[in-house]
């Protein structure tokens, strides 16, 4: 599992997946976090797994616009993905 979390961390630089001429890309950080904090609290207050899931699926749509690409969104959440599956388990 490791050799794939590494392979995903792997490169850098202009190949990162970020396009900085998308609309949100150049945005205030502060800001992106503000915004995703509001909506995350919002969908753990709701407990509802078909908001969730049509929270997740409409950040997915929304990824082009905020200069990330699903490969770039996968290698920086990597670690995420393998520690949440355990976690998962565990609470199972």
């Amino acid at each position: 599992m490791s050799a794939v979390v590494g392979s995903l961390l792997a490169g850098s630089g202009s190949g990162s997946g970020v396009d900085l001429g998308a609309p949100i890309a150049r945005r205030n950080p502060v800001a992106k976090l503000g915004a995703s904090t509001v909506l995350a609290l919002g969908l753990l207050l709701s407990v509802d797994v078909v908001t969730a899931g049509t929270a997740l699926a409409l950040e997915a749509l929304a990824l082009p616009w905020c200069g990330l690409s699903p490969r770039a969104l996968l290698r920086r959440s990597a670690i995420l993905l393998v520690g949440a599956v355990p976690a998962g388990v565990a609470a199972a």
